[in-house]
Parts: structure tokens; sequence; C-alpha cells
């Protein structure tokens, strides 16, 4: 009776250890564990690691109040490479500052330039029909572009009388700037329309110019 009784307990392990080595080969995805950042992270961490080189980036998260109000489930990382004293030479098909959205359904864009990011925001940016979002939209729109012009050394400020909002014509127009207030000059812009009274957004207008200070690092 003991031998029978060993025999099971030995059959059933294997059993076990079979179940546990399928489940270790299978092909099929795992779900990602931990916050939403966590599992973004890790989807742009696969996504660099088959790009040789993009290892030497730095990868920094755009996790400003406002980003996370208007875009709450979806995620920017900047990934940037060294500028300063001597610029490196990025992996295609990355540039030496680059913005990368992470959606919730785990697909990366690699928004590559201001029109990538416009193209981005009229089709995404959730309707406004009043001035009180709409103040989060221009803060939104602000705070991504700024990473066209930052290089590392930049820290821009919005400050809150550079942004108006009006109602006109059945339009809800926004217009403000980001403006650099230490590592150099300059400022970035944003204009916005949307319709009312629908709130679709109608245009989205973003430019800039910045310089750097004298670099002695």
């Amino acid at each position: 009776m003991q031998a029978l009784l060993k025999a099971g307990s030995l059959a059933v392990i294997i059993v076990l250890i079979a179940f546990a080595s399928a489940r270790g080969n299978s092909t099929e995805p795992r779900p990602l564990e931990g916050t939403e950042s966590d599992r973004s992270r890790a989807v742009l961490d696969a996504w660099l690691a088959r790009i040789p080189g993009a290892d030497t980036g730095k990868v920094l998260p755009v996790d400003d109040a406002v980003v996370q109000r208007v875009f709450p489930s979806r995620r920017f990382y900047v990934v940037r490479f060294m500028r300063y004293p001597r610029a490196e030479v990025p992996p295609p098909p990355l540039d030496l500052e680059n913005l990368i959205s992470v959606g919730p359904d785990r697909i990366i864009q690699n928004l590559e330039n201001l029109y990538a990011l416009k193209h981005f925001l009229r089709s995404e940016l959730p309707p406004e029909r009043d001035k009180t979002g709409a103040r989060d939209a221009i803060g939104v729109c602000l705070r991504l572009a700024q990473e066209y012009f930052q290089d590392g050394f930049y820290t821009f400020v919005t400050p809150d009388d550079s942004v108006s909002v009006v109602s006109e014509a059945g339009r809800l127009v926004l217009a403000g700037k980001s403006v650099v207030v230490s590592g150099g000059s300059g400022q970035v812009n944003c204009k916005l329309m949307f319709r009312l009274p629908s709130g679709s957004v109608e245009s989205v207008s973003l430019n800039g110019k910045v310089r750097a200070d004298v670099r002695n690092r």
C-alpha cells in the first residue's frame, strides 16, 4: 500500500513539472504586471531593444500632471542621446531627441517631429467645450512640444498670463507659450482651435525658437 502511495505521488509531481515546463515554453504573450507606467515602460524597453545602439539613449518619462489629466491611459517618454560636449550618432529611426507615445493598446508611436505631434494632437486630444478644460489642452500641447527644442539643459515655464482662451465665431480659440528661463533663451508657441458646440479639434499650430547658452560640459 505504501509503495502505491509513493508511486501516485511521483506521478503527480511528474505531471506538475510537465505542466510548468509547457507554460514556460509557451509562445503566448504574458500579461504585463505592475502599474500602467510599469507596463508602458516595459513595452518601450522591448521596442528599444530591437534597435541596435538604442541602449545608449537616456529614457525619461513625461509624467507632468497636465499630461496625465489629458491622456490618463497613455504614457509619453523622451529618448535622448548626448548632444554635448560631443553629439552622439543616434541609431535609425531615432534622432538625438525623441518623443515616444505608448498607448493603452501597447502600440508605440514615435512622434518624429512637430508635424507628427500636431497630427497626433488633432486626432487624440479629447473634445473641449469650455474654458476650464481648454487650459489643460493648451498646457499639454506646450509640454509635449517643448521636447523638440529640449537638449536636456533648458528649463521651460508656462506663465499663467501667457495663456488665453476666447470664444469667437463658433470656435474656442486658445493660445499660449512656454518660455525658457534657464539654459538659454527663447520660447515655444501653441494655438488651438476647437469647433463649437461639438468640441472637436479644428486646428493645431506649434512653433518655437530657442537659443542655448554656451555649453561648457
